[in-house]
């Protein structure tokens, strides 16, 4: 009995023991987790409400423990004390004499723990992100001009090239309380002020961007791009970076200076101007070979009779024939194209059945005759285009011709004046440049002939504002060159010629 009794107390001092060491623990971890709530408070500046961090813990509890790996081990410290106590008399229960463990004698171990855990994850859901993206966490509910604050603190940042404001902006007042109608107003123009003191872009989404109330009618009244569209925003800021990387690219690269205006090609744009008319293809393509681009030669014949000087010029190689006409601008479409034609009754033949075609096509046509130039060579086509935008002024395109043009638009842009880098970047653009590094036992093409060929467009359309459109297509592109087929030149009517 003796030895039983004196058992029993060892046992009992060891629970006492190991009942104090838990408790120390666990005010020491509660201790912990309560000085980190505060800091956070504190860190805050304003009272949060208990219940919103509650709600925001039931919410957000398995997402906020696995992406912070120090609230975890905090938060597995305050719970693993109560469950080593528990296992601890379980264990002394099993083993030695009957401990009794009432209920509430665990919840007061486990209670506090669990409700420190609790508060602790609320605090950090409820708290704002300062890791990029920034999460204000609800503290622009009451006040919007919070996010202006955000925004310039954001954008002051030398690591932060953009700033793309998501949520609800502008819908404050109507989801929570009219009288926010005046903080996002006053929010709305902190922001214009800071997009025009800021090189940074500033790109807004909102959720009542369809139903455009004031503070975004007033952002894109300024100019801010504001988007109904999460996916669209995100387009525009890649679009921008995008041009930042090809600014960052083009610095330092000179740019393809104009070349000097001819005199005799700007009587030629007068002539034309002044009869209401685009240029001819043969006027284009003196244009062209003036300038130092490699065009084939041709002649025109305005008549049948002058066919013959074209087989004194070109002998027996054969012949393409188009229509020239200010009238008939798409020439394919009016029967006004033969090709492969050898010999003078094959032009004569050709001729004929060219002049009734563009007749019957559109009879009030002014029909000049036709144009005679040698068929090209088996080769790669590409094409060449120029517009002049309203926004980015003239604007060259280059690109793969035939089925990549007209199925694939396999092409590349590029606003005038060019860099030689901007014509080596159109020409490794495209998706199938391997074409152009040849295929099945092709010869690659001259990759630097078609990069001095796109430097030439961009100087003569630099030098000549009365040229609104150009069109090359197609140019054959060979391993020794290349040779320009087609070519048409669109004027620029209210432009006066030098």
């Amino acid at each position: 009995d003796d030895s039983f009794e004196q058992l029993y107390a060892a046992e009992k001092r060891l629970g006492l023991v190991f009942n104090i060491f838990t408790f120390l623990a666990l005010f020491i971890a509660c201790i912990g987790l309560f000085g980190l709530v505060s800091y956070q408070i504190a860190q805050r500046g304003k009272e949060i409400s208990i219940r919103k961090v509650l709600g925001a813990s039931a919410i957000r509890l398995v997402e906020l423990l696995s992406k912070d790996f120090l609230r975890l081990v905090l938060v597995a410290l305050v719970l693993a004390v109560p469950i080593a106590w528990y296992a601890m008399h379980r264990w002394l229960d099993h083993f030695a004499y009957r401990i009794e463990i009432r209920w509430w004698v665990f919840l007061l171990v486990a209670g506090p723990s669990l409700a420190v855990a609790l508060l602790t994850v609320g605090i950090q859901s409820y708290r704002a992100a300062l890791a990029n993206p920034v999460d204000v966490a609800g503290s622009s509910d009451a006040d919007p001009e919070v996010l202006a604050r955000c925004v310039e603190i954001v954008a002051d940042d030398d690591n932060v090239d953009a700033v793309f404001l998501v949520g609800m902006f502008g819908g404050y007042h109507t989801r929570f309380a009219e009288s926010l109608l005046g903080g996002e107003m006053r929010a709305a123009e902190a922001m214009i002020e800071l997009a025009r003191a800021s090189a940074k872009p500033l790109v807004v989404y909102s959720l009542y961007a369809p139903v455009k109330p004031p503070a975004l009618r007033r952002l894109h009244e300024a100019g801010l791009p504001v988007y109904a569209s999460i996916e669209q925003a995100v387009k525009v800021l890649q679009a921008l970076a995008e041009r930042g990387l090809y600014l960052q690219d083009r610095h330092g690269q000179p740019l393809q200076a104009g070349v000097a205006p001819d005199e005799a090609m700007q009587a030629m744009f007068a002539r034309a101007q002044n009869e209401g008319r685009d240029l001819y293809e043969h006027e284009a393509r003196a244009l062209l070979r003036t300038h130092g681009v490699a065009v084939a030669d041709e002649l025109v014949a305005h008549t049948a009779d002058e066919l013959g000087a074209a087989i004194e010029r070109f002998g027996d190689q054969p012949l393409a024939m188009k229509v020239v006409s200010k009238d008939i601008l798409h020439k394919s479409d009016a029967g006004g194209v033969k090709l492969n034609l050898v010999g003078e009754a094959a032009l004569r033949a050709a001729h004929a059945q060219i002049m009734a075609s563009c007749r019957a096509y559109d009879p009030g046509a002014d029909l000049r005759g036709v144009l005679l130039t040698p068929m090209a060579r088996k080769g790669v086509e590409v094409i060449v285009g120029v517009v002049r935008d309203p926004i980015f002024g003239p604007v060259l395109m280059f690109g793969l011709g035939g089925i990549f043009v007209e199925i694939l638009e396999d092409v590349a842009f590029r606003a005038i004046p060019l860099s030689r880098r901007d014509a080596e970047t159109m020409v490794d653009q495209l998706k199938a440049r391997k074409v152009l590094a040849g295929v099945r036992g092709e010869p690659a093409v001259d990759r630097a002939a078609l990069v001095e060929l796109l430097l030439k467009v961009s100087s003569i359309v630099s030098a000549y504002p009365q040229l609104s459109e150009l069109d090359l297509n197609p140019v054959i592109a060979y391993a020794d060159g290349y040779a320009v087929v087609d070519a048409r030149i669109i004027t620029n009517r209210a432009v006066a010629s030098s």
